[in-house]
């Protein structure tokens, strides 16, 4: 894992200088993931709370409220008393995610509806919080 320095656009490419010096290039917008902590995180400012202090989000995509296009996915991810404080719990957040942004960029329904069976059959979407109520089955 390295830090990227910034993003830069020429023409039709993204360029991504890491701090040890490598570049990539590529056509596809990259995508900002951060580290664990919202107190250093770069999306900091971008953030609602919850009465409870932690972060507000959509239930059905685990999106920053009134945000476009920005997800969180880590163990500060509640939704009503849910707790995502587990990696496979949250992880398993990570198909709604993918789920959603596939349907903003208006991908196929039947191609995201055969992704969604297979993460379903391989454990790995969790949309139904129900499981997660008093007694987590996890």
């Amino acid at each position: 894992m390295s830090e990227v320095e910034l993003v830069t656009k020429e023409h039709d490419n993204y360029l991504i200088p890491f701090k040890h010096k490598t570049v990539i290039e590529t056509k596809q917008q990259p995508i900002c993931a951060t580290r664990f902590s919202l107190v250093q995180n770069p999306i900091a400012t971008l953030l609602t709370f919850r009465d409870d202090g932690f972060p507000l989000l959509e239930e059905e995509s685990d999106e920053l409220y009134n945000q476009h296009s920005i997800y969180l996915s880590e163990p500060e991810v509640r939704h009503d008393s849910h707790i995502f404080c587990f990696i496979y719990k949250f992880r398993q957040r990570f198909a709604v995610i993918i789920e959603d942004i596939l349907n903003k960029k208006m991908y196929a329904i039947n191609n995201i509806d055969s992704l969604v069976k297979i993460w379903k059959r391989n454990g790995l979407y969790l949309f139904d919080l129900s499981c997660c109520d008093e007694e987590c089955v996890c």
